[in-house]
C-alpha cells in the first residue's frame, strides 16, 4: 500500500505512515491502488521499498496529496478525533518497536508543516553500550598506564657521573694562580651565603652544600708530597659531577606525577647520609699508587615514586705528586692517654726523652728531645730549628675521652726556615690520632683473671710483711679474700670509681700475752680492667692505703656502707 502523503510503501493495517507520520486510509488506499497505475517515480519507489529503512530521512518534497490530507483533517475532524489519533499514533509506534526517543522524532514529523525537511535519528543501544565500554576501557587503560609509569623506578647509573681527574698540589696552584683575580674581592652573597655568612638552602629546605663541586672542577683531590700525600674525607664527594647528576635526576622526576602541588626533585630524596664514600688508601700516598674508591648509591621511594642511583667504584692511578726531601715530624711524637679509663681519659703530646737519632730524610741532621712536647733539629751540633706539638685547647683540656674518638695533633716550627735554608720539607703539619685501648673501671660485674689477681695478692702480702718486719708481735700475713667496692649511684661526680680491697689475717700478741688473730687490708684505688681482663700498669700504680688491727673481715670492710656501695667478693 502506498502513502498518499509521501508516496512510500506502508504495511497493511498501519494507521500512520512510518516515514512521514500521515494517517493512512486503508479503504481509500486499496481502491486507489487498483484504480491508478504506478507512475515511473512511484514504480521506482515500490521497487526499492523492500530495502527501505523506515527511520531514514523522508523525501524532501511533499506532494499535493499531503496538502489535501491536511486540509481534510483541518475541516472535518473534531478535537476528539485529533486526541484519539494522537493516542493511536503513540500505540502504533510502540507496536512497531519504536523507543521513546524515536516517538518524539516521529511525532514531530507528523506535525511538521508541509514542505519542511524533518530528520530522524536512530539510536542503536547495543552500539552505544559497546562504544561506552570501549571508552571506559581506554580511560582505565590510560590511567593504569600512567600509574605504572609513575611507579616505574628512575634508574641512574652513578658510574656515568664519576670523574677520572686527579688534582694535586701542582694543579691546584696553577688554577689559583690563573684565577687570582676571582678571589681578590670574594663576595659571600655570590657564593651561596647571605651577608651574614649563613648558607643558602634549597627551596625544599635541603642543604645543597653536600652536593656541590669545588670551583676548580670535578675530581679526586690528593694533597701533599709523594710518599706523604693524603686524601681528606671531606674531599671524597668532589669526584661526583653533582650538577649533571642533579639535572638528569630532576629531568626524570619532572615527568612523574606531582606531590603536594609540585614535582619532586633530587633534594627530596638525598641528604648528607647518602652517597657514603670510602677509599682503600688515604695517607702516605705516592706516585704510581692505585687507589680504589667505593661510592654507595641511593634507593628511596616517596609517594609511589622511586629513585634508584646505583653504587659505583673507581680506581685512580696517582701521578704528578711533587718529590722532595721531606720527613714526617709526627714520627717523633706520641699521643699518650692519662687516666686511661674509657670516658675518663685525657691526652697529651709526648716526645720520648731518649730521642736522639739521625733525621730520616737526611743523615747530616739529627733530631733530638727538647722537652715533652718539642723536638730539636740539629746541624753540626747546633740546634737550627725546633718543632713543637699541640692539640687544640678544647682537646687538651678534655678528661672524658672514649674509645673511637679522634683527635688532631698539630705542629709548628721555630728558628730557621728549614725549607728555604736547608731544603727540608715537613711532610705534614697535622695528624689525626684515634683513641683506642682504654679499659673500664672495675665494678661488681667485672671479672679479673687469676693471673691479674695474683699480682695484687702478692704485692699486698709483700707490703704487709714489710710493715710487720719492725714489730715482733705481728706474725705472717695470710690472704683471706679480695673485694671490689663501687658506687651504687654511678651519676655521682665523685672522683671515686672503685676500690680493690685485699683482706689478710695475721697473728698478734702484745708483750707476750695470748696470741690473737687480727685482720688487715691493703687497698688499691680506681682499678682499670682491659677487655681481656688484664689490668694495665703495676699494682703500685693503684696503691691507696692499708689498715691493721681489725677484729673480723666485716670490720675491715666497714667503711663501705650498704646504702652507697656495692661490695663484691672476687675470691
Amino acid at each position: 500500500m502506498i502513502c498518499k502523503n509521501c508516496g512510500n510503501t506502508v504495511n497493511e493495517g498501519d494507521v500512520f505512515c512510518g516515514s512521514c507520520g500521515a494517517k493512512i486510509n486503508n479503504e481509500a488506499g486499496a481502491e486507489n491502488e487498483k484504480a491508478q497505475p504506478l507512475n515511473a517515480e512511484n514504480g521506482q519507489q515500490a521497487e526499492n521499498s523492500g530495502a527501505f529503512d523506515p527511520y531514514a530521512q523522508p523525501c524532501e518534497e511533499i506532494d499535493a496529496a499531503q496538502a489535501a490530507s491536511e486540509n481534510e483533517s483541518a475541516d472535518g475532524q473534531s478535537k476528539e478525533q485529533i486526541s484519539g489519533e494522537k493516542n493511536e499514533v503513540s500505540a502504533a509506534f510502540q507496536n512497531n518497536g519504536l523507543g521513546s526517543e524515536n516517538v518524539l522524532s516521529a511525532a514531530a514529523g507528523a506535525g511538521a508543516p508541509a514542505g519542511t525537511n524533518v530528520k530522524t535519528v536512530r539510536i542503536n543501544k547495543k552500539a552505544l553500550i559497546i562504544v561506552s565500554s570501549v571508552l571506559v576501557a581506554v580511560i582505565a587503560a590510560a590511567f593504569l598506564a600512567y600509574e605504572i609509569y609513575n611507579r616505574a623506578p628512575i634508574n641512574i647509573n652513578l658510574d656515568d657521573y664519576i670523574s677520572d681527574q686527579v688534582y694535586t698540589d701542582e694543579l691546584l696552584n696553577e688554577y689559583y694562580s690563573d684565577h687570582a683575580d676571582d678571589y681578590s674581592d670574594y663576595d659571600l652573597e655570590d657564593n651561596g651565603y647571605d651577608s651574614y655568612g649563613n648558607s643558602d638552602l634549597d627551596v625544599s629546605g635541603a642543604d645543597t652544600s653536600n652536593f656541590t663541586n669545588y670551583d676548580y672542577g670535578v675530581g679526586l683531590t690528593v694533597i701533599g708530597y709523594s710518599e706523604y700525600a693524603s686524601i681528606s674525607d671531606y674531599d671524597y664527594k668532589n669526584i661526583i659531577d653533582w650538577s649533571r647528576l642533579i639535572d638528569d635526576v630532576n629531568a626524570q622526576l619532572a615527568k612523574k606525577k606531582k606531590v603536594n602541588g609540585r614535582h619532586l626533585d633530587f633534594y627530596d630524596f638525598a641528604n648528607s647520609s647518602y652517597f657514603a664514600i670510602t677509599a682503600d688508601k688515604t695517607e702516605d700516598i705516592k706516585n704510581d699508587d692505585e687507589i680504589n674508591v667505593q661510592i654507595q648509591g641511593l634507593n628511596r621511594e616517596i609517594n609511589g615514586i622511586t629513585l634508584c642511583i646505583s653504587n659505583a667504584s673507581k680506581t685512580y692511578k696517582i701521578s704528578g705528586l711533587k718529590v722532595v726531601n721531606a720527613f714526617d715530624p709526627f714520627d717523633y711524637v706520641d699521643m699518650v692517654l692519662y687516666n686511661p679509663a674509657n670516658g675518663f681519659a685525657n691526652a697529651k703530646c709526648i716526645v720520648n726523652s731518649d730521642l736522639n737519632e739521625p733525621l730520616k730524610c737526611d743523615n747530616s741532621f739529627n733530631v733530638a728531645y727538647y722537652d715533652d712536647s718539642t723536638i730539636s733539629i740539629i746541624k753540626d751540633n747546633s740546634v737550627v730549628a725546633k718543632i713543637g706539638y699541640y692539640f687544640s685547647d678544647d682537646d687538651e683540656e678534655r678528661e672524658d675521652l672514649q674509645n673511637g674518638e679522634k683527635l688532631t695533633m698539630y705542629c709548628y716550627t721555630s728558628g730557621a726556615n728549614i725549607t728555604d735554608e736547608y731544603s727540608l720539607y715537613l711532610a705534614r703539619d697535622s695528624k689525626e690520632f684515634e683513641v683506642t685501648g682504654l679499659g673500664e673501671y672495675a665494678t661488681k660485674t667485672t671479672t679479673l683473671n687469676s693471673e691479674q689477681l695474683e699480682r695484687f695478692k702478692s704485692n699486698g702480702t709483700d707490703y704487709l710483711n714489710t710493715q710487720f718486719a719492725d714489730y715482733s708481735g705481728y706474725g705472717d700475713a695470710k690472704f683471706v679474700g679480695a673485694y671490689v667496692a663501687d658506687l651504687k649511684d654511678k651519676s655521682s661526680s665523685s672522683s671515686f670509681h672503685n676500690d680493690l680491697r685485699l683482706v689478710y689475717s695475721y697473728s698478734y700478741s702484745y708483750w707476750g700475752d695470748e696470741v690473737e688473730t687480727k685482720y688487715a687490708y691493703v687497698c688499691y684505688k680506681n682499678i682499670i680492667v682491659d677487655s681481656d681482663g688484664t689490668i694495665p700498669f703495676t699494682p703500685d700504680t693503684y696503691y691507696d692505703d692499708y689498715g691493721t688491727g681489725y677484729s673480723s673481715v666485716d670490720d675491715a670492710l666497714k667503711r663501705y656502707d650498704v646504702e652507697r656501695f656495692n661490695v663484691t667478693k672476687l675470691s
